[in-house]
């Protein structure tokens, strides 16, 4: 018999994925495969950030017995076990976040993925502002980079630019 999960298979990388109209969001199937391909995983709000933790039964069960065994981390541990959700693996690799877990995140249309390990991160994607757009020195450098394309006009595109600066 083949086990399920192993030790060394390490969740890795970053995945920006959109929900579909149901709420639910696909695990990519190669960190599908490293968890050991489970019909249920637990979800859970992290403790220490506002994201969610995503992870088998087993990974969940281990990391709480490890925390029981603190006695001035019981408290934590009743915490964790009250807030995490199992959640069944539907098809196509797909699991619905429920409603207060998504609040909890800040998680919209479009959520981040990142392997961490044993478990999977969920997080709220983040934009930035429009301040953060305009004093980036990337923006200059389209702006300089335009100046060299024949039959562009930069000077139409820094005009809107300065335009929006001083809006």
């Amino acid at each position: 018999m083949q086990e399920k999960t192993s030790r060394l298979n390490m969740i890795l990388g970053r995945h920006d994925v959109r929900m579909n109209a149901s709420r639910r969001v696909r695990i990519p199937s190669d960190w599908y495969v490293a968890m050991g391909e489970p019909a249920q995983v637990r979800l859970m709000p992290d403790p220490h950030e506002k994201c969610l933790d995503l992870m088998t039964p087993e990974v969940f069960d281990e990391g709480l017995s490890q925390v029981k065994r603190d006695s001035e981390r019981r408290e934590l541990a009743d915490g964790l076990e009250h807030e995490s959700v199992l959640l069944r693996v539907g098809a196509g690799r797909r699991i619905t976040i429920p409603p207060h877990l998504r609040e909890f995140a800040g998680i919209g249309d479009i959520c981040v993925l990142e392997g961490a390990a044993h478990m999977i991160k969920l997080r709220r994607l983040e934009f930035p502002t429009r301040e953060e757009i305009l004093a980036s020195p990337l923006l200059n450098d389209i702006l300089n980079e335009m100046d060299k394309v024949k039959g562009l006009n930069p000077n139409a595109m820094k005009f809107a630019v300065n335009a929006t600066k001083n809006s």
